[in-house]
């Protein structure tokens, strides 16, 4: 099922609830806990997960993601733009995963030598068209933990 835009509480149109045949009715909230992916498009974008487990892409624009709570992977693809994190949770046995793809870098030396402090942040610079800024991370914090690379 693909629910654009329709969860958010704060919206006056959307998906109240969801009736299956056998009886069972999903509200929003049952709707926000079932989510396992989150995908953004071309545009630039602020996508926000759910307080659970997900997955979020955030396509090629230039985008804002916010995993909340939860054990979150963030989906970075070759072309991803200049991407922001802002809740990163960095550290060995972190709940928090990027996954790149060995087009983008190959293990996690390569991410290290790309990425600089840039005030309390910390900037993956891949190329001048794509990067990728984690928001209130030290990049001493990051550990190989907190990234997955996916074959190309």
């Amino acid at each position: 099922m693909l629910l654009k835009d329709s969860l958010d509480d704060g919206i006056q149109l959307g998906v109240e609830k969801v009736s299956f045949t056998d009886g069972t009715v999903w509200t929003r909230a049952d709707m926000r806990s079932h989510i396992a992916y989150v995908g953004g498009t071309s545009g630039n974008e602020t996508i926000t997960g759910t307080t659970g487990v997900d997955t979020i892409h955030a396509g090629p624009g230039n985008d804002t993601l916010v995993g909340l709570a939860g054990n979150d992977t963030f989906l970075f693809r070759q072309n991803f733009g200049h991407d922001i994190i802002t809740d990163f949770v960095a550290g060995a046995g972190s709940v928090d995963v990027i996954d790149l793809t060995s087009d983008i870098f190959v293990d996690f030396a390569s991410v290290m030598a790309a990425a600089a402090q840039v005030g309390s942040d910390t900037m993956i610079t891949h190329d001048a068209n794509t990067s990728l800024l984690l928001k209130n991370v030290t990049r001493t914090n990051l550990h190989q933990d907190d990234f997955h690379f996916t074959p190309a």
